[in-house]
């Protein structure tokens, strides 16, 4: 009887055991399954707050942490228990590896085509050679975190703070205002380009309810500004300057924002999705869309204080691909000074006015070059006549200064212009995606760009 007793008492503790261990484990399993439906239960433990914020401003926000972050399961049984036992845990990083991106990110034919036309001897030129290390850095796919590390986890957002309609702001690129020194900067890294390279750029932005006011802030080592200046050769002869190789004079530094509008992939590929290398006229859409692109220009729009404000379609026109000019009215903005020829210049500096700098020549200073005159060799005009434009091309108001080897840009924009090919921030309570761009003496693909970046706008004003 007492062997019987005690081989049932041993039966109802291996019974128990097992009724506990099973629950144990259920209750991990649907544990788990939580985590998979809800990311936000992550943020229950206190040690994973700056991880759930990163993810909250990050372009993976609505996908699910177990997603890409996938444990072992005795991994995760093994923090579950000492979660249950009280025990202190310090949340190891989990590494995401390439297959894990790849499930949900497969490789863009197209990097095999921009690999192959950036590894190309360029005429006049050398390889992209930045852009090469990206095109082969997507077709291997060996360390995807490399550059992406803050994708899901960092602050992409720049942040608009608010501030009071009456805000004094002068659009000189000195960002000496107090509303500048209380905005808080993002620092965005832009690469690609054969001239300037990965370097770091500062954004700043706030907004007064009705207009939007962002600054961009970079190293550049000159003040470059010289775009298509016309030079008189030896053999008497008009020459441009600029067009043989990047980085010469004869171009011009500039910085860019496109806004995805309606733009098709823009999502996954940011910029790229406008990006045709080896193209004739090689940025445009691949299919019916839209891009606000803010361009400016340190030759051709800085002088008179605006930034370009043009749109970005499928549609192909000329040289200029996809990118057109908004709508202008009786005031187009500045224009190429040629001759009807194209081999040199129509119109030369009025010698009566006072010109501060040489390499500019605005509308209003500018006659007609006489028949018959004679030129020194060296002689040099410059290739543009400047004059701000009207209309929805002329809604951007922009100053850039250049100092002590920084460029520093601020923008000036109706939050809603009410023009068509204009992206309008209309709503302040949700993110805009968008794309930089900068580009030092150089034209054409030559520029730096970055990833998929966001605007968020505050509400309410700080003190």
């Amino acid at each position: 009887m007492q062997r019987f007793l005690t081989k049932t008492r041993g039966l109802r503790v291996l019974v128990i055991v097992s009724l506990a261990l099973a629950a144990l484990a259920g209750v991990g399993l649907l544990w788990r399954a939580y985590l998979h439906g809800h990311p936000i239960s992550c943020a229950s433990c206190h040690l994973m707050e700056a991880s759930v914020q990163g993810w909250r401003q990050g372009v993976h926000s609505d996908v699910a942490c177990l997603r890409c972050h996938e444990p072992s399961l005795p991994l995760e049984f093994g923090n579950f228990l000492r979660t249950l036992a009280g025990g202190p845990q310090q949340p190891k990083p989990l590494r995401v590896e390439p297959e894990e991106c790849l499930a949900c990110h497969p490789v863009n034919p197209r990097w095999a085509h921009i690999a192959a036309v950036v590894d190309a001897p360029q005429e006049g030129d050398t390889p992209f050679s930045d852009l090469s290390v990206v095109a082969h850095a997507h077709l291997l796919r060996s360390d995807c975190q490399r550059c992406h590390a803050r994708t899901a986890h960092g602050s992409i957002e720049l942040t608009a703070r608010a501030a009071a309609p009456e805000t004094p702001i002068a659009l000189d690129g000195r960002l000496d205002e107090p509303t500048w020194r209380s905005a808080e900067p993002l620092t965005v890294s832009v690469m690609g380009g054969n001239t300037i390279g990965r370097i770091a750029v500062e954004l700043h932005a706030f907004h007064t309810g009705e207009d939007l006011v962002l600054a961009a802030r970079w190293p550049d080592p000159r003040d470059d500004a010289e775009k298509a200046m016309w030079e008189m050769g030896p053999d008497g002869r008009w020459r441009t300057l600029g067009r043989t190789r990047a980085g010469e004079a004869g171009n011009e530094d500039r910085v860019l924002f496109l806004w995805d509008v309606s733009v098709p992939n823009f999502a996954r590929e940011g910029c790229l999705a406008s990006c045709h290398p080896g193209v004739s006229a090689s940025k445009y859409l691949e299919s019916p869309g839209l891009g606000d692109l803010w361009h400016w220009k340190a030759a051709r729009s800085n002088p008179v204080g605006y930034g370009d404000d043009t749109n970005l379609t499928h549609v192909r026109d000329g040289e200029d691909g996809g990118r057109h000019g908004d709508k202008t009215g009786a005031e187009g903005g500045t224009v190429r000074n040629a001759n009807k020829a194209g081999d040199g210049p129509a119109f030369m500096p009025d010698p009566k006015i006072d010109r501060p700098d040489p390499r500019f020549l605005f509308a209003q200073d500018a006659v007609a070059i006489p028949p018959g005159i004679s030129w020194s060799p060296g002689t040099r005009i410059p290739g543009y006549l400047l004059t701000k434009p009207d209309g929805s091309r002329g809604d951007i108001a922009a100053k850039g200064r250049w100092e002590n080897g920084f460029w520093t840009v601020e923008f000036r924009r109706r939050l809603v212009t009410g023009h068509p090919d204009d992206a309008a921030f209309d709503d302040l309570n949700r993110a805009y995606p968008f794309a930089l761009a900068v580009a030092d003496n150089a034209s054409g693909a030559e520029h730096s760009f970055s990833g998929i970046l966001r605007l968020r706008f505050a509400v309410s004003i700080r003190p």
